[in-house]
């Protein structure tokens, strides 16, 4: 039978951890979310750059299982449960089940608070685990040899489908988005802000900020090779170390894609491309900074 870590790369790995903490802020719907009817007895649920599917059982605990579509195609399963004691980041190996496979790389990270009083998990997995669940008429969880919890799947296909539904539309709003922001990419946010070097009111101190629109550091041109052949997409958060001079001497990533070249490629163009004012405090000296860069979105043409 096939393992589930066989065939994640280490960037995906890490980035599991990174995600499943996050859950909590990823299940916020946007404002303008569209309401998706209820498929095969599934809830399906949009989000700003993913859609799930959710279902409630009755039993020990009332178990509640959400499967959470990325743009990338993985998918991130949280399933809680009252009588759980699992915590926050808690990271755990468990054994999942499915369409007669076994994938048994799947290690948990605890999501306190979930669903109200549920103690919940969250574990990511590859396109493959998509597969079957879709196809599965139920799914088994062991911790070990102890049984965590045999969940039907009953729907799940229909859900699955609806689900891929949502994802192409809120691929099409993100794409729509990305192209209204590069028709004024050329255009300065502030033309009147003061260039770097020239100073400002006598005691009024200076706050740095990027030169232009950041959004015009990063091209469909720019697209990692390797990442673009495994249809990896998502989105990159930076933290940007700005020097005295305006100029970007560090980054790090802050909201993985959860495609190491990706990461790695945001990164890289920010530094070499990234231009800042100087910032000053209110004797006019300069001063090194922190810049935050969230949402640089990564996504495929036609995809």
């Amino acid at each position: 039978m096939p393992r589930l870590g066989a065939n994640r790369s280490a960037g995906v790995r890490a980035a599991i951890f990174g995600l499943a903490l996050a859950a909590s802020a990823t299940v916020t719907q946007s404002a303008d979310a569209r309401d998706w009817p209820r498929t095969a007895g599934w809830d399906v649920f949009e989000y700003a750059d993913d859609c799930a599917i959710h279902l409630e059982y009755e039993g020990k605990g009332s178990t509640e299982l959400s499967l959470f579509l990325e743009m990338n195609g993985d998918a991130l399963l949280v399933v809680g449960n009252e009588k759980w004691s699992i915590e926050k980041g808690e990271k755990t190996d468990l054994i999942f089940g499915v369409n007669g496979r076994v994938y048994s790389d799947g290690v948990a990270v605890g999501v306190s608070d979930k669903y109200a009083n549920k103690k919940s998990f969250a574990t990511k997995f590859g396109p493959e685990f998509l597969r079957d669940f879709a196809a599965s008429p139920n799914l088994v969880i062991l911790k070990g040899d102890v049984l965590v919890d045999r969940l039907s799947l009953g729907g799940s296909g229909a859900a699955i489908a609806a689900a891929k539904q949502c994802l192409a539309k809120v691929r099409a709003d993100i794409a729509a988005a990305d192209a209204e922001k590069r028709r004024y990419a050329d255009i300065a946010d502030d033309p009147f802000a003061k260039p770097s070097g020239e100073p400002g009111p006598a005691g009024v101190p200076i706050k740095g900020g990027p030169k232009g629109n950041p959004g015009s550091w990063f091209t469909d041109d720019d697209y990692p090779a390797d990442a673009k052949r495994a249809g990896a997409q998502g989105s990159v958060s930076l933290l940007l170390s700005v020097d005295t001079a305006g100029k970007v001497v560090g980054c790090r990533v802050t909201a993985s894609s959860g495609n190491a070249s990706l990461d790695d490629a945001t990164c890289r163009l920010a530094q070499r491309r990234g231009r800042f004012t100087v910032q000053k405090d209110a004797e006019g000296n300069a001063q090194p900074y922190s810049y935050s860069l969230p949402g640089i979105h990564w996504s495929i043409k036609g995809e």
